[in-house]
């Protein structure tokens, strides 16, 4: 599979993760891959092939969900999630296939493991998102959510409340212990941890820095043809082609961003292209980005920094 438009996220409970994919889709009218987007093929999954992650399609009683101990309880959740990793592949793999994908960014909260990743993916497309252990285990239904909610209500019909929860918790703690908090923090990915004092937008910013994807404004300056010398802002030629590395370009006449590989050659009408986002470093200094150039049917187009 072809990967380089897409960018995973992985890491702890109460991080941000799904948030984080949401914004960055929308900021560039990218694609979002969330939380849990195995649940789409669930339905049809035989129990036989995943029978973790059918548990609970095909569980009777959920009473018999909390009442698990805390080992059989994290011992199931490690093999749903390689059984997540099957699925989500397959879902990743037939997304890429389809024609509103192609020319998008796609950002993806993901069970697939760290040696997976490794595998099929550039290191700088791989974001560890993390937050106190004691969040994950403390503040697990604080939150609204219906599934949370849910097993909170089976628990508090238990014949004693109290022990259930204490049960769970004890899961929580196991989960989030020391051993897989390491295994994040020295996975080889950038990690970034939750600060409450900081807002989606700037989570969002420190995101786009991780994956080189950091809006930078370009002027397209000393457009030059023969017969008209002139600086400008916007290309003034019928059309451009540009010839550059892996890059993406927000043109006024395509509302999703344009992605090209090494040396692929894209031409576009006339028009103001409105920012441009490498998926590399650039230093916004200089009388030239270094490695981006392009040629117009009538002359030469440099693009600088401004």
């Amino acid at each position: 599979m072809d990967l380089h438009n897409m960018y995973f996220v992985i890491g702890t409970s109460y991080a941000g993760k799904s948030t984080v994919v949401k914004n960055l889709a929308k900021k560039h009218h990218g694609i979002a891959l969330e939380e849990n987007y195995h649940d789409a093929k669930l339905p049809e999954l035989d129990s036989r092939e995943f029978p973790n992650l059918t548990y609970t399609r095909d569980l009777q009683d959920w009473h018999e969900f909390i009442r698990r101990t805390p080992e059989e309880y994290v011992t199931w959740l490690h093999n749903v999630k390689k059984e997540c990793e099957i699925i989500e592949l397959q879902i990743i793999e037939e997304l890429l296939a389809k024609p509103e994908a192609q020319g998008k960014l796609i950002f993806v909260d993901t069970n697939i493991s760290i040696e997976t990743l490794h595998r099929i993916s550039d290191p700088q497309h791989v974001l560890v998102m993390m937050a106190p252990p004691e969040d994950g285990i403390n503040r697990f239904f604080d939150r609204p959510d219906a599934e949370k909610q849910f097993l909170y209500q089976l628990m508090l019909e238990e014949p004693d409340p109290q022990a259930a929860l204490d049960n769970y918790r004890e899961m929580l703690t196991l989960l989030h212990s020391k051993e897989s908090y390491d295994r994040l923090l020295n996975s080889g990915f950038h990690v970034i941890w939750r600060d409450e004092n900081r807002s989606q937008e700037e989570t969002v910013l420190l995101a786009e820095e991780v994956f080189g994807l950091k809006l930078i404004p370009y002027s397209f300056s000393s457009f030059m043809c023969r017969t008209r010398l002139k600086r400008s802002r916007n290309v003034t030629a019928s059309s451009v082609t540009f010839f550059f590395p892996v890059f993406s370009f927000r043109h006024s006449q395509y509302p999703t961003p344009i992605t090209a590989k090494s040396r692929t050659r894209i031409t576009i009408n006339t028009g103001p292209i409105l920012y441009a986002s490498p998926s590399f470093p650039v230093s916004p200094s200089g009388s030239s980005a270094d490695g981006f150039s392009g040629r117009s049917s009538k002359k030469c187009l440099s693009i600088r920094s401004t």
